[in-house]
């Protein structure tokens, strides 16, 4: 692989990478978040705890897609061998 595509395959590892982070990161805030500044009982918190747990599935989500076809896109890589 020329070092051009290496650059660009690396680009996408650390903007997957990145985006796993934030999502980690906002369901943490969220969740940390989700009753301030209201009532107990008051449906904003549970409508907050929701969109916390929503950012959370989607960073597993991500997490478990980036390792799955983490083999695939290498099995494609050397399958075509250097140019």
């Amino acid at each position: 692989m020329d070092k051009r595509r290496r650059l660009l395959f690396a680009g996408i590892v650390l903007l997957a990478a990145l985006e796993c982070l934030w999502f980690l990161f906002a369901a943490t805030v969220e969740w940390n978040l989700r009753g301030l500044m209201l009532k107990p009982g008051d449906p904003q918190i549970a409508l907050n705890a929701r969109t916390a747990i929503a950012d959370l599935t989607w960073a597993v989500l991500n997490v478990v897609a980036s390792f799955s076809s983490h083999n695939d896109v290498s099995l494609a890589v050397n399958s075509q061998g250097s140019r």
